[in-house]
């Protein structure tokens, strides 16, 4: 029994070694590697050589077409009285798809780099068109649709993005605003979307401890205790609990990419108060910052400000870089979108986009 006991460690070692053999080589990408049953890259055209580089230097695949509800195999029903669902369309042209893996190349990835995105990014990344939720509350009497964000929690293992959809299955008057769309030649619009996206990022590598919050160093001089001094009035800006003179200047909201000062008189933690000023050094340049908020007026803020942008520069994290944008931000050929129903009644079938 020796002898052939000794053929099957022999054997294993064999197997074992041909496994570690194999695990140290550097793979590289096939380009017919499927995607949730889909190929990619999924084309020939220069958007797609542009998923692939994408792909072999972050490790995402960034689908556009041919998506199916198994590919996002996740939640799509939920309970309740009348229950809910996940409704979605593919890409209703090429430019769409274009349109989707241009934006990304030139406003997301070029501010990112593969040591901050480890473990953030998920297999799959979806671009589509009419993402959005129904709720059927009362079925036939209280249903409704919403617009659904990039990062889904209950989506484990992609992320889906959507810029358009039409206003039947938006609770706004306009798609615009249900989507946070880019507009071609409006900058801002691009700024907005630029923002939720890398913002979403950035604070999942935070989550996952790609980047710490250096709270002792950043928390010197705050005060998280005495309550804030929220009014705009003259002698409410004079109180020295004023909470721009505190060095609370609010934060960016996630899901609509606005700004908005301090919602409670109660001094956000140290961690909140960080994840407050990278939002709005990622939103705003640092001239805009300045004509919100002059250096000679709130000192302490603006010394913080510059903390928080020099930190994240070491982990090749350009703040300003990001609230700046590439130089060339409108993307061309911008897809052709269909008419909607609702809005308003002139040419534009997106209606009024204007509040952001």
């Amino acid at each position: 029994m020796k002898p052939i006991y000794n053929v099957w460690i022999l054997l294993f070692c064999l197997t074992f070694s041909s496994c570690y053999d194999e695990d140290i080589i550097d793979p590289t990408p096939d380009p017919l590697a499927l995607a949730g049953g889909v190929e990619f890259p999924q084309g020939d055209n220069p958007w797609d050589n542009d998923a692939m580089e994408i792909y072999k230097n972050f490790g995402v695949k960034l689908i556009y077409k041919n998506i199916t509800e198994k590919d996002l195999n996740k939640n799509w029903t939920n309970g309740g009285l009348g229950g809910s669902s996940k409704i979605f369309e593919n890409c209703i042209n090429d430019e769409m798809g274009a349109f989707y893996i241009t934006f990304m190349k030139s406003h997301v990835f070029p501010y990112l780099n593969r040591e901050v995105t480890d473990r953030v990014f998920p297999m799959y990344w979806y671009f589509v068109y009419n993402y959005s939720v129904f709720s059927s509350i009362v079925p036939g009497v209280l249903e409704y649709y919403v617009a659904l964000p990039e990062h889904d929690e209950s989506q484990t293992d992609c992320w889906v993005t959507c810029f358009w959809g039409d206003a039947a299955h938006s609770t706004y008057d306009d798609p615009i605003t249900a989507w946070k769309t880019p507009i071609a030649g409006n900058k801002d619009s691009y700024a907005i979307r630029r923002f939720k996206i890398i913002d979403e990022v950035i604070r999942t590598a935070i989550t996952r401890g790609n980047i710490i919050i250096p709270a002792d160093e950043f928390d010197a001089g705050f005060d998280h205790s005495a309550p804030l001094v929220r009014d705009e009035d003259i002698e409410s800006k004079a109180n020295p609990d004023y909470y721009l003179k505190r060095g609370y200047p609010g934060d960016i909201n996630s899901l609509s990419g606005k700004y908005y000062k301090p919602d409670s008189d109660n001094p956000p933690t140290a961690k909140e108060t960080f994840i407050g000023y990278l939002q709005i050094a990622m939103r705003f340049t640092k001239e805009e910052r300045e004509a919100m908020w002059p250096a000679a007026t709130y000192p302490f803020l603006s010394t913080k400000f510059d903390f928080v942008t020099n930190y994240l520069k070491k982990y090749n994290i350009d703040l300003e870089a990001i609230a700046q944008g590439p130089e060339d931000w409108d993307i061309k050929p911008y897809p052709e979108l269909p008419e909607t129903d609702g809005g308003d009644d002139d040419d534009d079938p997106w209606g009024d986009w204007g509040d952001w």
